[in-house]
């Protein structure tokens, strides 16, 4: 890579991370209003709109460590510095101690088995308030361990580990967090099902960026194989996420048993039906249709626009794990929801802005990136193609 790329590089990198930081903190501070006065009109219904709003932060980043991790496990040079957008994405994940604040002080409005309706025996010693929120503050401290673990020169020793514990952690976070809005409901796959629908939509940010900085900060370090390549993850994850769904939908549909077929229930009543389709389109529709060729995966302008869906999408899946439980379909109560959903996603970015600013888009001092940016027989084509559609 010549010295004028570096240089540009660096010269573009503090107007993006100023810019990026200044609109993360109007986000910040307008959802955290918006949030603040639904506390006061309607304590319970905010306390379900942010507890969406931090299981879409949660999962995603937790998408990221897993991402990263199996990166550093296979040794991929291909993706040395979208690794670096990772890795600087992962660092609003010690802010998940502070956004589950909201969730530990309504958690007895959140989870019954907390509150008004208690469960007898090992269930409800587990689902006790004091265990869940010391089991909390373990997964969270942990992922805040392996998220700074994988921004040092240690992650590649410890991604194998890393691997296990993030599906350990996350299996029992989603039962703490989501499948306990309903106590007397379970499902063998919901963990990997929410973990699968975080995977993918970590994903897709990592695109986004990938088409955003590749023309900024990133240009000339971005190519067209490594987009390419981004886009069959994105594709094949979203089509493992449609396989999870729709395996744990069959299997409640065929055992037809009451108590599960219930949960699936109030997720098709209630006003939640558009909102089923639309997110099966956005995970899993979408995505299959359009990312299908190889010459679709490798326009810039179009993956960035699938994932961005994507993102968008994973918010819906988590809003249609979480409000049913609250109750009917409500539009009037959905400036609450953005309010919680752009104080969330303002402090994770701001973070992530800031890690920009500080540690760069490009790992400059990464022995592989030489590797990922040496040319192949592909790449004239492919600039050829970029050329025109420009």
């Amino acid at each position: 890579m010549s010295a004028d790329a570096v240089t540009q590089s660096a010269s573009r990198l503090p107007r993006f991370a100023q810019g990026a930081s200044g609109i993360c903190l109007n986000l910040l501070l307008l959802g955290g209003v918006l949030w603040g006065v639904g506390v006061v009109v309607d304590p319970t219904r905010a306390a379900f709109a942010w507890l969406t709003a931090f299981a879409w932060g949660a999962t995603l980043l937790l998408g990221l460590l897993l991402f990263l991790a199996l990166q550093h496990l296979t040794g991929a040079t291909w993706s040395v510095v979208i690794r670096r957008f990772g890795e600087n994405v992962l660092a609003g994940t010690p802010w998940l101690l502070l956004l589950f604040v909201p969730v530990a002080v309504f958690a007895t409005q959140l989870f019954p088995a907390m509150g008004h309706h208690p469960v007898g025996g090992a269930k409800g010693i587990w689902l006790s308030l004091p265990f869940v929120l010391v089991r909390s503050v373990l997964y969270l401290g942990i992922w805040t361990w392996m998220a700074r673990t994988m921004r040092g020169p240690h992650a590649g020793r410890r991604a194998g580990l890393f691997v296990v514990l993030a599906f350990l952690t996350t299996t029992f976070a989603t039962m703490d967090w989501l499948m306990a809005l309903d106590p007397h409901w379970y499902s063998t796959l919901f963990g990997p099902y929410v973990y699968g629908q975080g995977f993918v939509a970590a994903i897709a940010v990592l695109c986004v960026l990938t088409v955003t900085l590749g023309r900024g900060p990133a240009k000339g370090f971005i190519r067209a194989r490594q987009r390419h390549d981004l886009a069959k993850w994105l594709f094949a994850m979203a089509v493992f996420w449609g396989y999870l769904a729709f395996s744990q939908w069959f299997l409640i549909w065929y055992g037809n048993i009451p108590e599960e077929t219930g949960w699936m229930l109030y997720r098709w009543s209630g006003g939640f039906q558009a909102l089923t389709v639309v997110m099966v389109l956005l995970l899993f529709g979408i995505p299959f249709v359009v990312l299908m060729t190889a010459f679709n995966k490798r326009l810039a302008p179009l993956l960035g626009g699938v994932a961005a869906l994507i993102v968008f999408g994973h918010y819906l899946g988590m809003y249609w794990l979480v409000m049913p439980a609250y109750g009917t379909f409500q539009p009037a109560g959905l400036w609450l929801d953005a309010g919680a959903l752009l104080a969330v996603a303002g402090g994770l970015g701001l973070a992530a802005a800031k890690a920009f600013a500080v540690r760069g888009a490009v790992p400059h001092d990464d022995p592989d990136l030489a590797i990922a940016m040496r040319p192949d027989e592909e790449e004239d084509e492919a600039a050829e193609l970029e050329g025109g559609l420009a």
